[in-house]
């Protein structure tokens, strides 16, 4: 009775051991772009067979055949499980696990952005969207710096009399992220010519320049290989609002302090005699 006893013993946990061969389990990574890049470490005595839900209504199951990555379409909270499970064609014990993590997506407001070129003729204007977005953009707002807008992709606008005019262009992707360019562009009723990208002309070809550090929480400094003389520095919010102003600049150098400036997205516009020298982006944190 002793040795039928034993055996019985040894017969359950044998049983237990072999049902309990396989342990789910994963790490992940968070890439550009809400790109999630699983790492399987699932273990088992026998092959398995791994599926996932990510968490959104897009997803649902998948195989796990070499493709480790998802991408989220909307910054969020999101639970990730892996399911795994012997393949009972090779393994005679069935063995099932799950593990669950959650992971949190930031909103990343860099997948858009807004540009675009014109093609200037007299008084007449041919703008070009060249805008990028790594979301399906739901609106586009144009204004051409004479009191008219337009929501036209890719629209024509004749001006009344020559000028120069700031022509902004404001972008708004479907995962809420927004984008806003401003230049000033020259009609003076006359000339034909181009701008290729907004705020790049042929100034900004001659001239080479660093911005350090960039992003700043208080105070940065421009350096440009060009002698500037009475020129003026020009500082515009997402809105496309000018919010600062530093002029009569003379030097190489220019310091740019933060003073009461809120954190968030800048653009920088260097001016002399009514020309463009520079466009170039600023982040302010507050960190």
């Amino acid at each position: 009775m002793k040795f039928f006893s034993t055996l019985l013993v040894i017969i359950l946990a044998s049983s237990f051991m072999n049902a309990q061969n396989c342990n789910a389990y994963f790490g992940y990574t968070i890439g550009a772009n809400n790109v999630v890049t699983i790492i399987d470490s699932s273990t088992s005595s026998c092959p398995l067979n791994i599926q996932y839900n990510f968490g959104d209504t897009a997803s649902g199951f998948f195989n796990n055949n070499g493709a480790n990555t998802h991408f989220y379409k909307n910054a969020g909270t999101y639970t990730i499980c892996q399911y795994v499970s012997s393949n009972t064609s090779t393994c005679s014990n069935a063995c099932i696990d799950t593990f669950c993590t959650q992971i949190i997506l930031p909103n990343n407001g860099t997948a858009c952005q807004a540009a675009y070129s014109v093609n200037v003729s007299g008084l007449n204007c041919s703008f070009s969207n060249i805008s990028t977005s790594d979301y399906p953009t739901v609106n586009f707002i144009w204004d051409f710096g004479n009191g008219t807008t337009s929501a036209t992709y890719n629209p024509n606008q004749t001006y009344p009399i020559g000028a120069t005019y700031p022509i902004c262009l404001y972008l708004e992707a479907s995962d809420g992220c927004q984008s806003v360019v401003c230049s000033d562009i020259l009609v003076d009723g006359i000339s034909v010519y181009y701008y290729n990208t907004v705020g790049i002309d042929k100034n900004e070809t001659t001239n080479s320049y660093t911005i350090f550090p960039n992003p700043f929480s208080a105070q940065t400094i421009l350096n440009t290989s060009k002698y500037f003389t009475n020129a003026d520095l020009l500082i515009y919010n997402s809105c496309g609002q000018q919010v600062k102003q530093i002029k009569n600049i003379s030097g190489q150098a220019i310091t740019i302090d933060r003073g009461c400036l809120p954190q968030g997205l800048y653009f920088l516009k260097l001016m002399q005699n009514n020309e463009i020298y520079l466009n170039q982006k600023l982040l302010l944190t507050d960190d």
